[in-house]
């Protein structure tokens, strides 16, 4: 059976991995924001078909990176709640 001393430093370990992650993929929703934009820019009113699609998957990719970056936020405030309640 594992000690609370152990399960604070899994814990805090997966802290780690979440905040790495966030760096990671904060510069990733960084790229595709920047994508996005620089595309609607340089493809407004286009009604080519593939324009359209791709439009609509940076849109689809940029919202889904922001959703993800609150799962992890959230992920690393509940960990962080779960140590201070541990003690």
């Amino acid at each position: 059976m594992a000690s609370i001393e152990e399960l604070k430093a899994t814990v805090r370990d997966g802290t780690q991995a979440v905040e790495s992650g966030l760096q990671i993929l904060e510069g990733a929703a960084a790229e595709v924001a920047e994508t996005s934009a620089l595309a609607a820019q340089t493809l407004h009113n286009s009604q080519h078909p593939e324009i359209v699609k791709a439009l609509a998957s940076l849109a689809a990719a940029e919202r889904e990176a922001k959703l993800t970056l609150r799962r992890f936020a959230a992920a690393k405030e509940r960990a962080d709640t779960y140590l201070a309640r541990l003690g």
